[in-house]
């Protein structure tokens, strides 16, 4: 009927209000108030439980990707910053990775962006079948994506990137009786692994956009990570 949740609440009460005149008119009994109170109580408590459920799923696609279903950058940002203040809390090392697909701008120019965007909503699928419910994984901006990894020291991120960057390489996508596959580069750093701290969770997402651009540079389909020990990146394979 398109009414909002407060419309409906008073057309309940005014239809509770109006039974006993109904019921004098017609000589019968339609509710007792009690039976009346209740129902309007447990007609309220319903209306409510729509509310937040309705709530609750407007935060959720407000926190996503309209194309791909992956997070969006604004909450990645905003889980960053708060893992950050919880590993420099507790102790425990986090991981932040980027990713982007090689060459990607020549499938666009190939095969036309449909089938760009296909190939993105098929990696993303992909990939977070990988993933466990703790970690994150967003779009970054256009072909790049990121990865929050709580607990996850630099090694044992490597190892999973490693395994990401295999299922991204054996991505089949069909399009137009052609099949389209793709690579991607990754960069990562660790804070709270061992010593190796930053000063800010910006810095933080930085040295793993520059491990990104390592990879890139060392001839892609790479995962490099931000080096704790000294100058430079280390390539994992």
């Amino acid at each position: 009927m398109g009414l909002d949740a407060a419309a409906i609440s008073d057309v309940l009460k005014k239809l509770a209000s109006e039974a006993p005149a109904m019921e004098e008119l017609f000589d019968i009994t339609l509710l007792r108030q009690s039976e009346a109170a209740s129902i309007l109580a447990r007609a309220k408590e319903l209306l409510v439980t729509q509310q937040v459920h309705e709530i609750r799923e407007m935060e959720a696609r407000a926190q996503r990707d309209a194309l791909t279903g992956a997070h969006n950058r604004r909450h990645f940002e905003e889980v960053v910053r708060r893992e950050f203040e919880l590993s420099n809390r507790h102790g425990w090392p986090l991981t932040v990775a980027l990713l982007d697909i090689d060459h990607f701008k020549s499938v666009n120019d190939t095969y036309g962006h449909q089938a760009g965007d296909m190939v993105l909503i098929a990696m993303v699928r992909m990939i977070m079948k990988e993933l466990r419910q703790e970690d994150l994984f967003a779009r970054f901006g256009g072909e790049e994506f990121a990865l929050v990894l709580p607990g996850t020291s630099l090694a044992s991120a490597g190892k999973l990137l490693l395994r990401l960057k295999s299922v991204v390489s054996g991505l089949m996508v069909r399009y137009e009786q052609r099949l389209i596959t793709v690579t991607a580069s990754f960069g990562m750093a660790s804070h709270g692994d061992g010593a190796h701290r930053f000063e800010t969770p910006d810095a933080f997402v930085k040295a793993a956009d520059d491990a990104l651009y390592a990879a890139k540079h060392a001839g892609r389909d790479r995962v490099a990570g931000h080096n704790a020990d000294g100058p430079g990146f280390v390539l994992h394979q």
